[in-house]
């Protein structure tokens, strides 16, 4: 039959040691998270840029038309459905489409979205007024 042993009781020395180990890395990773949460990006409201990510927000808007929300000059154009955009009689291309919107405050730009077999959806988009949302359903017929 096997004997048993009982187990070994660890030392004063070595628990302090255990316990200084412990706290270390206790403090090590409070350090860490708190580093991160200093850096960590800011959330981005609608309608400004990520400077972290460099990625654009956009908008919420849940009502077709046109809307402008306060930042950056840009433009968002999407329809239903697929669409082609067209901004002061050039092609830009299919929607969804975004881009810089460059104009001097005051001034206007012609914006069309047309598709074949579709009634076109058009709009006067102001400069100056931040970033524009232009969101269209295009109806079937000429």
């Amino acid at each position: 039959m096997s004997e048993k042993t009982e187990p070994r009781k660890a030392s004063a020395p070595e628990l302090v040691a255990g316990i200084a180990l412990l706290a270390a890395a206790l403090v090590l990773t409070g350090s860490v998270l708190m580093h991160r949460l200093k850096t960590a990006p800011k959330s981005a409201t609608p309608g400004e840029v990520d400077p972290h990510k460099g990625n654009i927000i956009v908008p919420d808007v849940a009502a077709e038309g046109l809307s402008y929300a306060k930042g950056p000059e840009l433009l968002f154009v999407d329809s239903t459905p697929a669409g082609e955009v067209v901004l002061d009689g050039q092609s830009l291309g299919p929607t969804p489409y975004s881009t810089n919107l460059s104009c001097s405050a005051g001034a206007s730009r012609q914006l069309e979205v047309k598709k074949s077999g579709y009634a076109s959806a058009k709009f006067a988009i102001e400069c100056g007024k931040g970033t524009a949302r232009v969101s269209a359903t295009l109806k079937r017929g000429k």
